[in-house]
């Protein structure tokens, strides 16, 4: 009976263990600041591929203009969000 009692303890013990690795492993070095603005980077990529997608399969006389401004768009972009992650990175005090 005291072997079950100390396996079942020593089984609790390299679970809690465990799930203390797998927290730390989770954890990032990113500010949430920085995360938020990779999530909205992401969506707003998103949102320019359909919109270019649908500018680029319709006969409408803006598609010309729209489908070259969401092309523009998908370049630069990215592009002010990174130097915006990479101020938000270096005003927080990291590199």
């Amino acid at each position: 009976m005291d072997e079950q009692k100390e396996l079942k303890i020593e089984k609790e013990e390299k679970r809690q263990a465990n799930e203390g690795e797998n927290r730390q492993e989770n954890r990032t070095s990113y500010p949430p600041f920085v995360r938020i603005v990779a999530l909205v980077a992401a969506g707003i990529l998103l949102v320019l591929y359909f919109v270019t997608l649908y500018a680029g399969l319709t006969t409408s006389p803006a598609s010309p203009t729209l489908f070259k401004a969401c092309i523009g768009a998908t370049i630069l972009a990215p592009i002010i969000l990174w130097f915006c992650i990479r101020l938000a990175g270096h005003l927080s005090g990291k590199k």
